[in-house]
């Protein structure tokens, strides 16, 4: 009888290079950091949020004393009243004057005069017209609203603090991708 032969398993076996694990530290953040800052400048009334609150677009994020604003708002609200009682007036004078010198009783210098002083206040309100425009601008940019999604990563300003147009006054985190800052030692860079 022949003797059995029995199956066997192998492996061969090949060296390989060593794998070394290496733990680092590292602080992870939002793919994007924005900072967030008002367009005009003023005193620091309002500051809401703090920091690692999440916030949602269009929220109050901070205001500023906009008293002042305010008031160039309303001073131009006035000369606009002003401006429009003399251009009616100034219009009124001019078909008045016209009418004379239709019936040849005032000079075509009276006509022109009058002409150019309708043309004036016309001029004039349009121009307290954009100056009023801008006075609205300008109240509204005293209110800093998130413009997305995110949450609060710092907040370099306290309030009653005088602020500049530009200067950050929180630094909003968004986005879904974070990323990781970490630093590598010198005996470790040279593998990587």
């Amino acid at each position: 009888h022949a003797p059995a032969i029995r199956p066997v398993r192998y492996m061969q076996v090949v060296p390989e290079e060593a794998v070394r694990e290496h733990s680092f530290s590292g602080t992870a953040q939002a793919g994007s950091r924005t900072k967030l800052s008002f367009k005009v400048a003023g005193t620091l009334q309002e500051l809401p949020v703090s920091v690692g609150e999440k916030v949602r677009q269009g929220q109050l994020i901070a205001k500023l004393d906009a008293k002042d604003y305010e008031l160039q708002g309303q001073q131009a609200e006035s000369a606009l009243i002003q401006a429009q009682a003399a251009e009616r007036k100034a219009a009124a004078d001019y078909q008045r004057v016209q009418d004379l010198y239709e019936d040849d009783n005032a000079s075509t210098s009276d006509l022109d005069a009058a002409r150019a002083a309708a043309e004036a206040s016309k001029a004039r309100v349009r121009s307290v017209q954009r100056q009023l425009e801008l006075a609205r601008r300008q109240l509204s940019y005293a209110t800093l609203t998130a413009p997305v999604d995110g949450a609060i990563a710092a907040i370099p300003v306290e309030l009653s603090e005088n602020v500049s147009p530009g200067h950050p006054v929180v630094i909003l985190s968004s986005g879904e991708e974070l990323e990781v800052e970490l630093t590598v030692p010198e005996s470790v860079i040279a593998s990587i």
